[in-house]
């Protein structure tokens, strides 16, 4: 399983457990499987705990009836626009990288 293949396994929906066992399957290196692990996973993690930070931040303003400073609102619109465009950048390389793969497997059927 090419390295490449790695990282875009680790962010598709596929359950870990199916990522392992296909890891081990093909015999891939502990090095390989380590990076593309923690790349495909950080990103993931980064998103649920910073969703987790804004729905925290909309709740305590809306029960206590404080109003959010400037730079409060500045970094909680900041961080979710940047977290649209990383979405956005991830999904767009992933689908390239498919469509590259394919590509090769068609040629790769054709000879």
């Amino acid at each position: 399983m090419p390295i490449s293949i790695h990282g875009l396994l680790r962010i598709s929906p596929f359950p870990y457990m199916v990522y392992n066992y296909c890891a081990v399957a093909t015999d891939v290196k502990f090095g390989p499987y380590l990076l593309r692990t923690l790349t495909g996973m950080v990103p993931e993690i980064f998103v649920a705990i910073y969703t987790g930070i804004m729905i925290r931040t909309i709740a305590d303003t809306s029960n206590d009836q404080h109003s959010l400073s400037v730079s409060r609102i500045i970094c909680t619109v900041g961080g979710f626009l940047l977290t649209i465009i990383t979405t956005v950048v991830v999904t767009v390389f992933a689908k390239r990288r498919l469509n590259e793969l394919q590509k090769d497997e068609e040629q790769l059927l054709l000879h």
